[in-house]
Formats: C-alpha cells, structure tokens, sequence
C-alpha cells in the first residue's frame, strides 16, 4: 500500500512540473486560446529594454539629436514588423519578431535609417544571417542600415551623424 502512496505522490508531483513548464491545450481551441491558457500558468518578471552598453548607446544618440536639434526621432527596440510591410507573408513573417536597436524616424514617424549596435553578447548563434535578412529588408525598403560595433569610435559613428547631417538639410 505504500508503495502505490508512493507512486501517486511521485505521479502528482511529475504532473504539477509539466504543468508549469510546457503550455496547456484548451481541447478544440484555437491558437489564441492556447496563447491565452499558456500565459495563465506562466510567470512573468520585468526586463530592462536595453542592456548597458545600448543604453550608452542610445544616450549619446540622444545627446547628439537635441544638441543639434536633428529632425529626427529615435525609438529603441522595434519590431520590423512594425515598420516594414510586404504583401509578401513568407517574407513578412521572417521579418515580423525580428527587432533593431534603434530606429530613426523623420518627424512624421516614417523611419528612415536602423542602428544595429553589435555588442559582446551579439555574435551567437545565426546572428549574421539574421542580420542580413534585417538589412536586406530594410534597404529594399529605402531604411538606411548602420552597423556599430561593441568597440565604437568617433570614426564608426561619423555615417551615422553625416546621416543626421543629410536629413537635416533635407527638411531645412
């Protein structure tokens, strides 16, 4: 008799882990519903948008913008899904959740050039092709593409603040 006592206990604690680490199936739902089901057993916890070294990043462009008073917007982390579009869904979907570090957009929010900031942490895995289906998609779109590296100087950044010089010039 123990030993079924045992077994059950052992039984119910496999149970209660699978539970909390793969997602629940609603019977005859849809994706949405077991989206939703998943999120209902998961824990979720806060993130910092940016790590250190982008942030520094992203405060030097921000610094450069308002003390030149560049026409321009920076938006951090953005989805290429929400700034390119294809009537092409095989290409939109290899772009969709792929995101850029910065985004730079005219006054109108229309963006025109990405920042791609290839920190230590960047080259893992398939980075370099998912960094060339980013470029690629954006330049076909018209969407300037800067890569700066993990060890930046002025030189590596002087594309990018001609490329304010250039948009402002064009909207002045």
């Amino acid at each position: 008799m123990e030993n079924y006592l045992a077994i059950l206990v052992v039984l119910v604690v496999i149970g209660l882990v699978l539970s909390k680490i793969s997602p629940v199936k609603r019977k005859g739902g849809n994706v949405h519903d077991n989206q939703l089901a998943s999120v209902e057993v998961a824990d979720f916890f806060r993130k910092p948008v940016m790590n250190a070294s982008e942030s520094k990043l992203y405060e030097f462009l921000l610094h450069v913008v308002n003390k030149y008073h560049y026409p321009v917007r920076i938006y951090p982390q953005v989805s290429l899904g929400e700034i390119l579009k294809t009537d092409n869904k095989s290409a939109f979907f290899a772009i969709n959740s792929k995101r850029v570090d910065f985004v730079i957009a005219d006054r109108d929010n229309i963006p025109c050039a990405v920042v791609e900031y290839q920190g230590a942490g960047h080259w893992q895995n398939n980075a370099k092709k998912r960094d060339a289906i980013k470029k690629l998609a954006c330049e076909k779109a018209g969407i300037k593409y800067f890569d700066i590296p993990a060890t930046y100087t002025g030189n590596e950044l002087k594309p990018l603040i001609d490329f304010f010089d250039f948009v402002n010039a064009k909207e002045g």
